[in-house]
């Protein structure tokens, strides 16, 4: 419905609404006026008559009753006239013969007459004495004909007003809505893309103003997309070079990344995962569990309402599986896979390594570990051996890291153009001058012997930087050996023993494995009392209580959590030295706690459950205790060690418990 139907519509109705009320209310105030006369007319008559006609009641003179009655129906209107003794008798009647045979009963008020004559009569009274009354009607037809003429022309002035408003409202309305049928038409226009449109505008009412106000609105809205193209053509050409960037990123990688949709599809795939897998060209919209195995399925975290932070941690899962290259041969991964959300589609972001080589080299040094396990077996040196060829089999992959940058340093050398340098000078050793000074290859060679020094020299840079690492991983190992040697040669008895230099040997056995779990170790260690305990067992449980609590932290990483151990001592007021170890890694659930030193119980897939079993066993061989506290799930936990000071200890100084 248009604004200008509305206005008419409306203007019509209250028109009609105010006629209504008008012409009702004129209309019962003429009806209450008429009959009020009408009922006042009849009184006084009545009245008049009775004033008239006592004489004659009172005298019983029935013939001047008759002549009275006579003249009162001459009076117009009046329908009968009867007069009554004072028993009721009928005196004297005339009038029409139907009315003065039925009963006679007064009216009071005309709107109750119902036959068409308003019934009313006047005592002939004397003093108090009554003798008498006067009975007449009157007729209401005349005042019913005045009402109905009444309405008639009220409703024909209410039909002229209604149509005369209708014309007045379609042109008012007309006039009222023609600026906004123009700002209508303006407003489709800008819709439709027609930024900048003006219209005309006339007068100094709220239309007018609006109408102005419009065209104001309608310049800044051009002025706005303008700039509007202008931002989207600069963020349009700002996309583009970061989908170059980022492209070119991905396809310099050493790291395969694929991304697999919702489907389990493969979406894109960089070169070198094409490399890993050997398909080139092949992996889009191919199924990822052909080549990667079934992927777990990970929630994407949920965006806030900037849509660019999250409102939880990002899931990540790191996985070392078999993966299948496209002619179906197998080959070890290490996979990493993080979900994420793009427009509202669930995407999995693998980062793919193949880790052939490092496999190799794990199971050469896992034959290594075998061999080396049956002797430390035999020898009663088992679980510090493992550790050990463990730590010497971190530092064996570094090394290897190390000679395979090496190789390819060698490999990609400039060297070999040297070669062909000094070929060119061989075979014009003769006329090295001229060659030198007026041949085009010749004259390039000075500066080429310029540049290749300085590439060689920093490519001998490089070989000795890494030839450093290689030096350092072997004095490591040197270091790890020599450790293993000297508590293989310790004595079986409990001896007074110096408790942090015990511990540095511990961390020096586990350094290697620290490092590459990224563990920041730190310690609280004050100066201590001796405390008596066998070397070898207590260098074996502090080795296997430090590497627990690392791999407590193996999921850190996942929560985005840092890997932290710390270590604390202290001496009890009985003489008894105090250790602790604290991790911030997945904790121990309250069921578990009564479970965890007994043998066979692991929560590793691929821990023995013997480890922990060992350390509380070989506590209690050497009179101390090893207990074990946690908040619950990820809060970590804290093992605290508990051993008997030396028989010395008692004279020395007044210890007391750390706080805390």
């Amino acid at each position: 419905m248009s604004f200008r139907l509305k206005t008419i519509l409306g203007v019509a109705c209250i028109e009609a609404l105010l006629l209504v009320v008008l012409i009702i209310g004129g209309l019962t105030l003429l009806q209450q006026s008429n009959e009020n006369a009408l009922a006042q007319r009849a009184s006084s008559t009545a009245g008049l008559f009775a004033s008239m006609a006592k004489g004659p009641v009172l005298a019983m003179d029935l013939a001047t009753l008759d002549t009275f009655v006579d003249e009162a129906l001459k009076n117009e209107g009046v329908v009968y006239v009867r007069v009554t003794g004072r028993d009721g008798t009928v005196l004297a009647a005339k009038g029409a013969g139907a009315v003065l045979a039925r009963p006679f009963v007064a009216d009071l008020r005309v709107d109750q007459v119902s036959d068409g004559v308003f019934d009313t009569y006047a005592e002939v009274a004397e003093g108090r004495e009554v003798y008498g009354r006067i009975e007449l009607g009157l007729a209401t037809a005349g005042l019913q004909a005045l009402l109905a003429e009444a309405r008639r022309q009220g409703v024909g002035v209410a039909v002229t007003e209604l149509l005369l408003s209708a014309l007045f409202s379609l042109a008012f309305g007309t006039y009222l809505t023609r600026s906004l049928r123009r700002l209508t038409r303006a407003s489709t226009r800008i819709a439709e893309g027609e930024y900048g449109v003006q219209i005309e505008v006339s007068g100094r009412d709220e239309i007018a103003a609006t109408a102005r106000a419009f065209n104001v609105m309608s310049a800044q809205i051009a002025v706005m997309y303008r700039d509007m193209e202008r931002q989207v053509a600069e963020r349009t050409a700002q996309l583009s070079r970061s989908e170059a960037r980022l492209r070119a990123i991905l396809d310099n990688m050493g790291e395969g990344v694929v991304t697999v949709n919702g489907d389990g599809r493969i979406e894109s795939a960089n070169p070198a995962a094409e490399k890993i897998f050997a398909a080139a060209g092949a992996l889009e919209n191919t199924p990822a569990e052909r080549y990667m195995g079934r992927l777990p399925r990970l929630q994407p975290p949920v965006p806030c309402d900037s849509g660019s932070a999250s409102t939880r941690e990002v899931p990540v899962q790191r996985v070392e599986r078999a993966g299948r290259r496209a002619d179906g041969t197998e080959f070890p991964m290490d996979l990493t896979v993080t979900p994420t959300a793009v427009a509202g589609e669930h995407l999995t972001i693998c980062l793919v390594r193949d880790i052939t080589r490092r496999k190799e080299a794990e199971q050469h040094l896992a034959e290594a570990q075998q061999q080396f396990l049956a002797a430390a077996h035999r020898a009663g040196m088992a679980e510090i051996a493992t550790e050990v060829l463990h730590n010497i089999g971190n530092i064996a992959n570094s090394l290897c890291l190390s000679v395979d940058e090496m190789r390819a340093l060698v490999k990609n050398s400039k060297l070999a153009g040297l070669k062909k340098a000094n070929e060119l000078l061989t075979a014009h050793k003769d006329d090295l001058i001229d060659f030198l000074t007026r041949d085009s290859k010749g004259s390039k060679l000075p500066e080429y012997y310029i540049k290749l020094g300085h590439v060689v020299s920093e490519e001998f840079d490089k070989l000795s930087a890494e030839m450093e690492v290689v030096t350092e991983r072997v004095s490591m190992i040197k270091a790890v050996i020599s450790t293993q040697q000297e508590y293989a040669r310790a004595e079986s008895f409990a001896e007074e023993l110096e408790l942090e230099p015990l511990l540095d040997d511990a961390l020096r056995v586990e350094r290697m494995s620290l490092e590459k779990w990224g563990v920041k170790v730190e310690r609280r260690i004050p100066e201590l009392p001796p405390c008596r305990a066998q070397k070898t067992k207590l260098l074996q449980v502090l080795t296997n209580i430090i590497k627990n609590a690392k791999e407590a932290m193996r999921d850190n990483d996942q929560y985005n959590k840092p890997k932290l151990l710390v270590i604390e001592a202290w001496a009890e007021v009985d003489g008894c030295v105090c250790l602790s170890f604290t991790d911030n890694g997945c904790g121990i659930e309250k069921n578990t706690m009564k479970e965890i030193f007994q043998h066979g119980f692991t929560t590793r897939e691929d821990g023995h459950g013997f480890g922990l079993h060992y350390c509380a066993n070989a506590v209690k061989e050497m009179g101390g205790t090893l207990q074990v506290f946690s908040d619950g799930p990820r809060r970590g936990a804290r093992f605290e060690l508990r051993l008997a000071g030396s028989r010395s200890s008692a004279q020395g100084p007044d210890l007391k418990r750390k706080a805390g």
